[in-house]
């Protein structure tokens, strides 16, 4: 995963991601704490995690991101890293 270490926002993006398979912008807040979302997920894709954005029509009628999580061998390997890790 580049060798660099990732931060700690954006693991805990990735972490809800694995638990929940989905994530849109207002659950990052309210949840996480984590106002740009959109950013820790180009920084996830940018360590080779699949994640697809799609548009989702609110209860008010706007529309958000939310953001799916693909199973890919980038994910394998990183769960399985952390299974060692704990």
């Amino acid at each position: 995963m580049g060798g660099s270490k990732m931060k700690p926002q954006t693991k805990r993006v990735l972490q809800y991601l694995v638990q929940h398979g989905r994530i849109k912008p207002l659950e990052a807040l309210d949840k996480m704490g984590i106002y740009r979302l959109a950013s820790r997920i180009s920084e996830l894709r940018h360590y080779g995690f699949g994640i697809l954005t799609r548009k989702v029509k609110t209860y008010s009628g706007k529309y958000v991101a939310e953001y799916t999580l693909v199973d890919n061998y980038i994910l394998t390997a990183w769960i399985e890293n952390e299974k060692k890790c704990a």
